[in-house]
């Protein structure tokens, strides 16, 4: 049975391949932990969980690749919201478990923020604690701004990503 689905426009919902551009080319001027996740993002296509959950033991820089394999869930603990690293991604399937190819830009993002966070466990800290959703969102707000490029959330810059992939032809 083939799935039947409504075609749409999705064309304002998704980032541009100039709006990409230009938010990258804000992201490189700024040049702080936010700037460079959110950098990495448009690199890859993952999900913020994931992205926040990105272990460095999880980046071999040799074979140019990243493992996606656990993301950084919320859960309620006696009142209060905290994140939690868990060995899985949201599809909860091993098969969603994923290498990534390593962009020379990628790479690049990754050996900087490498400078700053070398001795901890995350790709991605701030105050010795994994970045907080709503902090990337802000600071993706703040760079869309200073980009002059109409803000979507970062699950945009998946959506971006997806459509770059379908653009190249690239297989489910």
């Amino acid at each position: 049975m083939d799935l039947c689905c409504k075609e749409s426009d999705n064309s304002e919902k998704v980032y541009s391949d100039e709006e990409r551009e230009k938010i990258l080319a804000v992201c490189k001027v700024r040049d702080d932990v936010y700037s460079r996740c959110i950098g990495l993002m448009f690199c890859l296509c993952v999900r913020i969980g994931e992205i926040k959950a990105l272990k460095w033991s999880d980046v071999d820089f040799e074979n140019k690749r990243v493992y996606i394999h656990r993301s950084m869930v919320q859960t309620l603990d006696n009142g209060v919201y905290r994140d939690k690293c868990v060995d899985r991604t949201k599809g909860k399937k091993k098969e969603c478990n994923r290498y990534m190819n390593l962009s020379d830009l990628a790479i690049s993002i990754l050996h900087k923020q490498r400078k700053e966070t070398a001795f901890f466990e995350y790709v991605f800290m701030t105050n010795d604690h994994p970045l907080q959703t709503n902090m990337i969102n802000k600071k993706l707000k703040q760079i869309c701004e200073k980009a002059n490029v109409p803000y979507l959330s970062s699950h945009k810059i998946r959506f971006w990503a997806v459509t770059a992939m379908y653009n190249q032809n690239l297989p489910i």
